[in-house]
């Protein structure tokens, strides 16, 4: 098979969405001829969040590997954005400015992959015979893409929706300002619309795959992020801190509840008898200022150690040196995986969810004996304190781990898993 790969985000960007995509080439590649086109992006490896939203116009490049060439196109937006206001966060203007681009189908045009990629996609299209093109949502616009490309060659197209247009969309009860809900409703028309010229749909966990078929009406498969297994290969060897040292990696939401581990830890140091023998790592948490703050201003300030983000390959080796990681649940909603969990479960460390989310990232850490739930400050205090009195006698911490399992959620397995998907339901098991 001849297949053509559109993705916004891809390697040198370090962001989750980049890594999904690039163990995609790199899997089917060695049964089918892969074309990747992606976006280029200034200092890929540093980058951070704001820097997603930042027009790169270097010119075109072709970069030719082994077995897949990558292609790298700059940046472009719709002519609004030449007005200082379409950056602004509120103001009328803005927000009528903002409305039209959704209503017209100009949806997440903030990064704007059709505008960015059509023309050259077009050409590619006519010049090559390709059986399939994949394309890779968010942005939405991406599958505005790939339905007319579908359409315009007659090209199998597969869908991949690793988000919903809003997250409430997942919750149990969900309640949502006016603006918002017209939003919303937008955003859903035009994505049933373009969605319907998809051959495969895939996303990222059970629940989304069920709301997309409810929503759709087409099967979804499941293909997980999953974590890279060459960064962990030799966890059993790193040798881990010298204080008993906990986690925070990774970026954090208003809506996640980080209340409940910050008060259980300092339940947890109150106990203590030698309360310099314990550090908490944040890294990388300043992308959400607000949240980042709330956080630190709950801990106390001689145990906080703080990194900025850091690239794949040094962020799984703090993973690997420290003896806890927590994370924080999506409470109330369904099918949240949260980007890092898979490389959490792979580093060796205890993990503890707190809250849990009563949903998949709870099932993945109990399923694989990773860790632990924490609903509660006293819950945080007692594993924390727990694990502590194991790491003091010890010198390490007790572990059961599931491998078995775990090795079921690198991104190698995943992306044979979808390689699977395309033999059977586009290559007619070819």
């Amino acid at each position: 098979m001849r297949i053509l790969l559109l993705s916004y985000y891809f390697p040198h960007i370090n962001v989750v969405s980049s890594d999904r995509t690039f163990s995609w080439a790199e899997c089917l590649s060695k049964y089918h001829s892969i074309t990747v086109v992606t976006r280029h992006f200034a200092n890929g490896q540093k980058g951070s969040w704001s820097q997603l939203l930042v027009q790169d116009q270097s010119e075109i490049e072709i970069k030719k590997g082994e077995r897949y060439d990558v292609h790298y196109l700059p940046s472009k937006r719709h002519s609004l954005y030449q007005f200082k206001y379409m950056s602004a966060p509120t103001g009328i203007l803005s927000s009528l400015s903002h409305l039209f681009l959704n209503a017209t189908g100009n949806l997440n045009s903030e990064s704007d992959a059709h505008r960015s990629f059509y023309r050259y996609a077009e050409r590619l299209c006519s010049q090559n015979e390709y059986d399939l093109i994949i394309v890779s949502s968010p942005p939405l616009n991406m599958i505005k893409l790939g339905a007319y490309l579908s359409s315009k060659f007659r090209i199998k197209l597969q869908v991949d929706m690793r988000d919903l247009w809003h997250n409430d969309e997942l919750k149990e009860h969900m309640s949502l300002p006016l603006n918002v809900r017209i939003l919303n409703s937008i955003k859903r028309y035009y994505v049933h619309r373009w969605i319907q010229q998809a051959d495969l749909i895939t996303t990222v966990s059970e629940p989304i795959a069920e709301f997309i078929h409810k929503f759709s009406g087409k099967k979804c498969s499941t293909i997980r992020n999953g974590f890279n297994e060459q960064l962990y290969a030799n966890k059993n060897e790193i040798r881990k801190f010298n204080a008993f040292s906990i986690l925070f990696s990774g970026t954090y939401y208003p809506a996640q509840d980080l209340s409940i581990f910050s008060n259980g830890f300092n339940l947890f140091y109150q106990r203590l008898e030698n309360a310099s023998s314990v550090n908490v790592i944040l890294l990388g948490v300043n992308s959400i200022p607000l949240v980042s703050h709330r956080l630190k201003s709950n801990l106390p300030t001689d145990v906080i150690i703080e990194y900025e983000r850091k690239t794949t390959t040094e962020a799984a080796l703090i993973a690997m040196q420290s003896h806890v990681i927590v994370h924080c649940g999506w409470k109330g909603y369904k099918g949240i995986y949260t980007t890092k969990l898979f490389d959490f479960i792979a580093s060796g460390a205890n993990l503890m969810i707190a809250p849990g989310d009563g949903n998949v990232m709870d099932e993945t850490v109990l399923s694989t004996n990773t860790g632990v739930i924490a609903n509660s400050a006293e819950e945080v205090c007692d594993w924390l304190y727990q694990w502590y009195q194991v790491w003091v006698s010890n010198g390490s911490l007790e572990s059961n781990r599931n491998e078995e399992l775990i090795a079921q959620y690198s991104r190698t397995h995943q992306a044979e898993r979808l390689k699977a998907i395309i033999d059977t339901e586009i290559n007619n098991g070819n």
